[in-house]
């Protein structure tokens, strides 16, 4: 037990030996500012990500800067101290007013309007003053929300309108928010989705959905979110989207979106329920889990276009990229079944979007895992530098299987767990440095990891497939530990009882929402309907049993398989 424990101490310093923040810089020179211009920001932060991914070294004086804590190498501390020290520009309030058209019959008692930043009341002539400024490097979704707090108006506004420090919100805004959730601009960086709206911008029919905007507010404001109500204002704005996606080209000259802009690019306020009000939220991803899987907007309220992401791996591209991984389905009212993966053979299949869809649950799970196992309180951003507690934690659970487990961490030593240290730097730079955000570490990162491009996410991939050490320490804290009703509501579809989850999908009046459906316990796919297509009716045989009679062993199996 000794020997375990002193293990356990060593393991414990060698983490916060490595994870340390200090100083060290020669003088006249900003610790953490490698490109030199001197302040830090995400300039810097992609640097130093870039150095740490092998793609591009820093030398010479860039290295020195980069060094934050002085220890001769630059590692995943130096990174962490980057992104919590981003220059902030001095915060200004933003004043302005909201221009609704004669004859509107809203009344602004009770209303305030909502912004990354903050909040601001709106007073009696829809004036408001002091909404906190956000960063004024990438648009934003605004909402005027009521007293109930549900969100009025939603409006999406250009960074170059509020660097005055002055906003005036008006239908055009309006207009350019439907258009701003269509599926294409949520999956490129704001520059991206900016030149997108230009495009939308110049349609021809952009005025005529302005117009439609202008007579809703002036005949039933309150129910401008609602499709039903107003459905040829969401046609018009679905058209316009799709027009103006499909003859998008970047202005960089790039086919498909550069991940490292949108690593540090805000879009509203993250989780921000006042987007849940809005019927397109529903249609942003088929399966926002799966990465690969998109609904675009059609033509009519049940034509739907379905993407698959590029080679099955990468970010969902706008219709007209490739029409050989899309196709038109028309849905009708009513509940649908997709058989996105099922079973461990998905990994190793010819087909890129199974093969996508196993890789990108794996991680899921990984990241489930640290955000499980982590301590009450315990924040991803920022706890990794405090994995002394973690594993404190797991030192005195009282599980009898308590010795064995501490021994199997304290064996990840540099020679071992160097690449369990690549998979935490690698999640931390995706993390720190992006803003406020509402929800789990686990969201925050899968939504990043998601959002990489192909080459920074087959480079993670593998070192998550080198990791294997910790994977193993993962499995056996879910055995020790009892957690599984933190870990069930999750993952337990992907991996515990494959055979007892559907991925649902229903349309109602064109708006399209998606999720995971629990099959009963007793109640499995019939062989006829195993892999259901869309408008396809599925049955259920109830007295079949689930042959995933050892979830845990089957879930080991697997990530023994695929990383050992």
């Amino acid at each position: 037990m000794t020997n375990r424990m002193g293990n356990h101490t060593a393991t414990c310093a060698l983490f916060s030996a490595i994870l340390l923040f200090a100083t060290g810089l020669a003088s006249g020179q900003v610790k953490g500012d490698a490109s030199g211009d001197g302040i830090i920001n995400a300039t810097d932060a992609a640097m130093i990500r870039d150095h740490l991914l092998e793609k591009s070294p820093l030398t010479g004086a860039a290295l020195t800067r980069a060094d934050t804590d002085g220890d001769g190498k630059v590692r995943m501390a130096d990174l962490v101290y980057v992104n919590n020290h981003f220059y902030k520009p001095p915060v200004k309030g933003i004043s302005g007013r909201i221009d609704l058209p004669t004859g509107c019959p809203l009344s602004p008692t009770g209303m305030k309007i909502i912004g990354p930043g903050g909040e601001a009341t709106i007073d009696a002539k829809w004036q408001f003053t002091g909404l906190p400024a956000w960063n004024t490097n990438c648009g934003l979704f605004v909402f005027v929300e009521d007293a109930a707090g549900s969100s009025i108006l939603m409006g999406y506004v250009d960074p170059a309108e509020v660097s005055t420090g002055t906003l005036i919100l008006t239908p055009t805004h309006f207009a350019l928010a439907l258009i701003a959730m269509h599926p294409a601009c949520f999956n490129v960086d704001d520059r991206q989705r900016r030149e997108i709206l230009d495009l939308a911008r110049a349609n021809p029919d952009f005025p005529i959905l302005v117009q439609l905007i202008i007579q809703a507010l002036q005949t039933n404001p309150t129910h401008l979110a609602d499709y039903n109500t107003f459905p040829q204002i969401y046609e018009l704005a679905a058209a316009i989207g799709n027009a103006a996606a499909q003859s998008w080209t970047d202005s960089s000259g790039a086919p498909a979106p550069s991940a490292a802009p949108s690593l540090f690019a805000q879009v509203g306020r993250s989780g921000d329920p006042h987007l849940e009000d809005w019927p397109s939220y529903g249609m942003t991803l088929v399966n926002p889990h799966l990465l690969f899987y998109g609904v675009g907007w059609g033509s009519a309220s049940n034509q739907w276009t379905v993407l698959r992401g590029k080679d099955g791996v990468t970010q969902l591209i706008p219709p007209g990229w490739a029409p050989d991984v899309r196709k038109n389905v028309t849905l009708a009212n009513g509940n649908y079944t997709v058989n996105v993966w099922k079973g461990q053979g998905a990994f190793f299949s010819s087909d890129p979007v199974q093969r996508a869809a196993a890789q990108a649950n794996v991680i899921k799970t990984i990241l489930l895992g640290l955000d499980t196992l982590a301590p009450p309180g315990w924040n991803i951003a920022t706890g990794i530098i405090n994995n002394n507690e973690l594993i404190e934690r797991l030192a005195t659970n009282p599980s009898q299987d308590k010795d064995a487990l501490v021994s199997m961490w304290a064996a990840l030593n540099l020679s071992s767990g160097d690449d369990w240290f690549r998979v935490l730097k690698q999640i931390v730079e995706m993390v720190v440095g992006e803003g406020d955000y509402v929800g789990s570490g686990m969201q925050k990162i899968a939504h990043l990891v998601y959002g990489m491009a192909d080459t920074d996410g087959r480079a993670l991939w593998r070192y998550f497939k080198a990791a294997n050490s910790w994977l193993d320490t993962l499995i056996k804290v879910v055995k020790i530990y009892d957690i599984l009703n933190e870990f069930v509501p999750y993952f337990v579809q992907v991996f515990f009882y494959q055979n007892q989850y559907v991925y649902s999908i229903n349309v109602n009046n064109g708006i399209l929402a998606a999720g995971w459906k629990r099959i009963p316990p007793t109640v499995v796919l019939t062989a006829s309907t195993a892999t259901p297509r869309v408008n396809e009716s599925v049955s259920f045989d109830a007295t079949a049993t689930t042959d995933d009679s050892d979830p845990l062993a089957n879930l080991y199996w697997f990530l023994a398989r695929i990383c050992g």
